[in-house]
């Protein structure tokens, strides 16, 4: 699955490492997005600790996610809308599966594995 990220992210001139694509676009949230795989991943901690290249990778996609955080807290729902001004309209997708409340499943899982790690 990282590898794959990786591969597709390199391909693709991603700005984030690990990118993946659901039926053409690149989601970033929790449900069908990056955000989601790479939660499902920190869920192995032994996996990771095994495999410091993937480990890596993941913090650097973290880190590139956490970038793409927009002023008003939310999240783009996929990498079309990054760098995309909407003007005065208010962000449509504020949902687990697209906006700022899916990120904090990834954002806890990170928090836990470094307490645990510590």
């Amino acid at each position: 699955m990282v590898e794959s990220g990786r591969r597709y992210s390199k391909a693709h001139n991603s700005c984030v490492p690990l990118m993946y694509q659901y039926y053409e676009t690149e989601y970033l949230g929790a449900a069908h997005g990056v955000s989601g795989i790479l939660t499902m991943l920190l869920c192995f901690p032994e996996w990771l600790s095994k495999r410091p290249e993937s480990k890596l990778l993941i913090k650097k996609a973290l880190d590139a996610l956490v970038a793409l955080q927009q002023p008003n807290g939310n999240f783009p729902a996929s990498m079309d809308e990054v760098g995309v001004s909407r003007g005065r309209r208010r962000d449509e997708l504020v949902h687990w599966c697209h906006g700022a409340p899916g990120e904090l499943g990834m954002k806890h899982h990170l928090n836990t594995m470094i307490w645990l790690s510590s």
